[in-house]
């Protein structure tokens, strides 16, 4: 397959337990997945967050925010991206808090 463009957004996916062959549990309700294994778990799209040549992406949470760090591993200067969203969420959506300037970051 052909490399993915360093200009091609991170894609976020919520994991939940199977319910039937169509719905997994990802919270307060049923929703369609994309993607299963027998008896393991479901896996769904969930938001393509804007990102340039990410090499490496770190996940915490911090109080009431849950926080992704995205590492931009690109050879001219650009910004690597930190996004926040609710912690208490059970859809949380991320949106751009902080671009770091960085070169050629790699964790």
């Amino acid at each position: 397959p052909a490399a993915p463009s360093v200009g091609a957004p991170s894609l976020v996916y919520k994991l939940g337990v199977p319910l039937n062959a169509t719905h997994g549990d990802f919270g307060a309700s049923g929703v369609r997945r994309s993607v299963s294994s027998a008896g393991g778990l479901a896996l769904a799209d969930w938001q393509a967050l804007p990102t340039r040549a990410a090499h490496d992406v770190d996940h915490a949470v911090f109080g009431d925010r849950r926080f992704l760090a995205f590492a931009c591993l690109d050879a001219a200067p650009h910004a690597s991206a930190v996004y926040s969203a609710d912690a208490a969420s059970l859809s949380p959506s991320f949106s751009l808090l902080q671009a770091v300037p960085t070169d050629r970051a790699t964790s």
